[in-house]
């Protein structure tokens, strides 16, 4: 099935997909799967920076 919609409809057609998606039980979780994943225990997440160095100006680098 192929949902479309126009520019900036895109919470429109996820939740037209999720009422599909709930009255038609079509996704099925594969046989050969549990359901669980293995988590590890994480002491620090790694702090991530971009090279600014060589980023135009133009790009405005970690502003929202």
């Amino acid at each position: 099935m192929e949902i479309l919609g126009g520019p900036q409809s895109e919470g429109k057609l996820v939740n037209i997909a999720s009422l599909v998606e709930g009255l038609s039980h079509a996704r099925r979780m594969p046989a050969f799967a549990n359901g669980t994943a293995d988590v590890g225990v994480y002491s620090a997440v790694r702090s991530v920076r971009p090279d600014e160095g060589n980023i135009p100006a133009a790009y405005a680098v970690g502003i929202l």
